[in-house]
């Protein structure tokens, strides 16, 4: 397993030049898997992207574990916080179980901010 030493940071302006969209949430994957960056969750503080298979999932690496998530389970998490605009673990627990994950990515995005426990997109 590669030890990352980076820290994500989201630097990328939005695609559309305003609010965030599914196209960001696809560059945000690829760059966290191109450059090793980690970034933190609310399950584990160190968490990174090992393997990506375009279109389809990618291999998440936290803490001496690992698991794939599905690309689409993650659009299908993205277009729930479109729909409502604030989201909590709860919101985005379907489909797949890794609503930490989606909050740890999502939060990265220019365009969402985190009000307490929740996400909010702006």
């Amino acid at each position: 397993m590669a030890d990352p030493t980076t820290t994500a940071t989201a630097t990328m302006p939005p695609a559309s030049g305003g609010r965030p969209e599914w196209a960001d949430v696809e560059a945000l994957v690829l760059d966290l898997f191109e450059s090793r960056a980690t970034f933190a969750t609310t399950t584990s503080a160190t968490n990174w992207i090992s393997a990506l298979e375009p279109d389809r999932r990618f291999m998440l690496e936290t803490d001496g574990r690992s698991r794939w998530v599905q690309l689409e389970h993650v659009c299908e998490c993205w277009e729930t916080f479109e729909r409502l605009g604030r989201i909590t673990r709860g919101d985005v627990l379907e489909p797949g179980r890794c609503s930490a994950v989606m909050m740890g990515l999502f939060a990265q995005l220019p365009g969402v901010s985190v009000d307490g426990d929740a996400l909010v997109l702006r």
